[in-house]
């Protein structure tokens, strides 16, 4: 485990070579999904692979986190490990983060059975819990600070342009009797 002055010199040398050369921080991640067998899916970035699936009760088998799951674990464990970096940063001790995030969804949405209801969630609470020996004002700045940085919570409230391609590849299907 790294101690916090590691994470802080680590950050503040990343800190400063974005802030001297900005093109090194600007970069495009690409992630793939492909369905492996009914609604399981593959999902790979870099060396990462992650599966997702569904729930029995959405026509799923269950054998993975729905990614709805993983969309709350994406938000959660970016807060948790934006304040331990900011309180490592601003030299703030703390013990213990532990960081709650809860939506509320109406499935009418999801399902289309009401064009009036969102398809996504309606609601969204973060709860997030610190122990620390730090004054309580100085774990709220780290925290504060942690959140106006945070790449995911800015993704979540902001009207990102998607621009989507759709790529339609025709089947190749053998006649009886041909040779392929």
């Amino acid at each position: 485990m790294k101690a916090p002055s590691d994470i802080k010199d680590a950050l503040d040398r990343a800190s400063a070579l974005v802030k001297s050369k900005p093109s090194i921080g600007q970069r495009t991640y690409k992630s793939s999904a492909v369905i492996e067998n009914g609604l399981s899916c593959l999902v790979s970035e870099k060396d990462w692979r992650i599966s997702a699936d569904t729930p029995e009760a959405m026509g799923g088998d269950n054998t993975a986190p729905s990614p709805s799951v993983l969309f709350r674990a994406s938000v959660s464990s970016c807060v948790a490990i934006g304040v331990s970096m900011w309180a490592a940063r601003l030299e703030v001790p703390i013990g213990r983060v532990e960081v709650r995030f809860e939506t509320d969804v109406d499935a009418r949405g999801q399902f289309g059975v009401s064009d009036d209801t969102p398809a996504g969630f309606e609601h969204a609470r973060l709860e997030i819990h610190i122990v620390s020996e730090a004054p309580a004002d100085a774990v709220r700045q780290a925290v504060e600070t942690s959140l106006r940085y945070s790449a995911v919570l800015d993704a979540l409230s902001s009207d990102i342009p998607a621009k989507t391609e759709i790529t339609v590849i025709p089947s190749v299907h053998k006649e009886k009797g041909s040779v392929a």
